[in-house]
């Protein structure tokens, strides 16, 4: 008998080994993933305890609903088209219905096991970022990384940056929770703070802030409902104010410049050209005063493999990269003051990135960025934001002429691709993605009924999260709420299996943590 050494409880410990094998693969890879939802479903059908199964499942009302959700892309079948990307859609889904029905069959309630399964995803979260981190500064590796993204290696940076924001907040209600280890979750804290804010992931920085004032929310629920509503209304206003910061300009603009007061010619006697027409940088200068592109040209082409009239990694042209980040370091656009470009500033440049600040370490660099893509909004391509609204205007378009039944499973991104092209989109066609927005995505794919759906189905997550006096459930769902904003979070893997794992880890059942 293989379960023999193990006693009775073998499937007990082989059921939470699975749990913890998943809390571990979702940061580090997807094979590990997807051996330990394998193992947990097979020792389910091999202690097949069917009568119990089905008992914890009529109780469980969270898991009849996220099922429902699952089985309405199945549904989705019936009226789509392409029914390859419907099928691999459903496959992908999978998760779903997979980890909520494993964690409702055989339930972990016991507060020790699930602090267990904790501390392995923490544990996992530790050594894939210290390994990212130590890579991307070349402590163990000597390889030069083009960019921020260098520093996710075990996956998705976008994802990656959620689960780091994630450990944070478990790390937090470790914290509070567990005395003996108390200075220990202090430090990971701390630690995850720093990865999220080094790391630039605008998507983990939400996660992060949103977590924290997550906490604030529930906790002020416990003891001031009226200040709660309040709050509340704070956070809805939040990105208002943001979005009012970044459309500001950085500093005040100058008085009218005087062009027949600068040089005309440059050292060389190279006529300048000189306009303040166009985009102006947040430092306060124009881009384009101060230009001589034949200078430019010339001296562009003698260090560089990359055409001065061609475009950066990024897909950005080349020249404007360059003029940007000339003019952010202060410097006229000749060829005298292109000399004192050091190698870095050539690789930052053929790199796509054309501010010095947004080769600077932290969070405020990347937000350096996006300010500028707001203000000179012309050419969305390269540019994240910017081709985010873009995916959420032409989502829109397909939600207005498909919003009772959406397009169906398989069909969300030829209704895209139909879409760009009715819109004479700007976006290439390498850039013409799907929504960035699961609310979207989800209208889009199942009309009315889906996105009602999804929406009661994170609505009744959050009440029963309050009524059960669930910190960690609330502040889960919060953060997931706030990603689903600006990411198709469900449409990989690692995304559809973050959401459902602690969706259904953290209530499965009426109370998660029993003594």
């Amino acid at each position: 008998m293989p379960y023999r050494n193990l006693g009775n409880k073998a499937h007990t410990y082989i059921h939470l080994s699975s749990i913890c094998g998943i809390a571990i693969g979702l940061p580090l890879n997807k094979v590990v993933l997807s051996i330990s939802l394998m193992i947990g479903l097979l020792n389910l059908i091999v202690e097949a305890n069917f009568r119990t199964y089905w008992n914890n499942l009529k109780e469980a009302k969270i898991t009849w609903l996220i099922g429902s959700f699952w089985l309405l892309h199945v549904a989705g079948l019936l009226w789509t088209s392409e029914m390859n990307f419907g099928l691999s859609d459903i496959r992908i889904k999978l998760p779903l219905i997979v980890i909520p029905l494993i964690l409702t069959c055989k339930p972990i309630t016991e507060r020790k096991e699930i602090n267990y399964i904790f501390l392995s995803f923490i544990g996992s979260l530790i050594f894939t970022s210290f390994y990212n981190y130590l890579s991307y500064t070349g402590i163990i590796h000597d390889y030069k990384y083009n960019d921020i993204r260098g520093l996710s290696l075990f996956g998705s940076h976008i994802r990656y940056g959620i689960l780091i924001a994630i450990g944070a907040m478990l790390s937090l209600y470790l914290f509070f929770s567990q005395q003996k280890i108390k200075w220990l979750c202090a430090m990971l804290f701390a630690w995850f703070a720093f990865y999220t804010f080094y790391s630039q992931i605008i998507s983990g920085a939400l996660a992060f802030g949103i977590g924290v004032i997550a906490y604030l929310l529930f906790y002020i629920y416990q003891y001031k409902r009226q200040l709660f509503i309040l709050s509340s209304l704070v956070l809805v206003l939040l990105p208002t104010f943001v979005l009012v910061y970044m459309y500001q300009s950085k500093e005040t603009k100058p008085a009218k410049l005087d062009l027949t007061a600068l040089d005309q010619t440059t050292k060389k006697g190279n006529a300048y050209v000189h306009s303040t027409l166009g985009s102006q940088h947040p430092n306060g200068q124009y881009i384009f005063v101060n230009l001589c592109e034949v200078e430019l040209r010339e001296e562009w082409n003698n260090v560089s493999t990359f055409d001065y009239d061609g475009k950066d990694k990024k897909g950005q042209i080349l020249r404007y990269t360059l003029m940007r980040y000339m003019t952010s370091m202060g410097l006229k656009k000749d060829a005298h003051d292109f000399k004192q470009l050091q190698q870095s500033d050539i690789l930052n440049i053929e790199n796509g990135n054309a501010d010095i600040n947004d080769t600077k370490s932290g969070i405020l660099a990347r937000v350096s960025g996006i300010r500028f893509q707001i203000q000179n909004n012309i050419d969305p391509n390269g540019h994240s934001l910017l081709q985010r609204i873009e995916y959420w205007k032409t989502g829109w378009q397909i939600v207005k002429t498909n919003w009772l039944i959406g397009v169906g499973t398989g069909d969300t991104q030829v209704a895209f691709d139909k879409q760009y092209d009715r819109d004479n989109s700007p976006l290439v066609k390498e850039n013409r993605l799907r929504a960035h927005n699961t609310y979207l995505t989800v209208w889009i794919t199942f009309g009315i009924i889906g996105i009602g759906l999804f929406v009661w189905l994170i609505a009744f997550y959050l009440k029963t999260s309050l009524l059960l006096n669930h910190p960690l459930a609330f502040v889960f769902i919060l953060i997931a709420c706030s990603t689903f904003l600006i990411e198709d979070t469900l449409e990989t893997q690692t995304g559809v299996t973050l959401f459902a794992f602690f969706y259904a880890l953290l209530i499965v059942k009426i109370n998660p943590y029993r003594s």
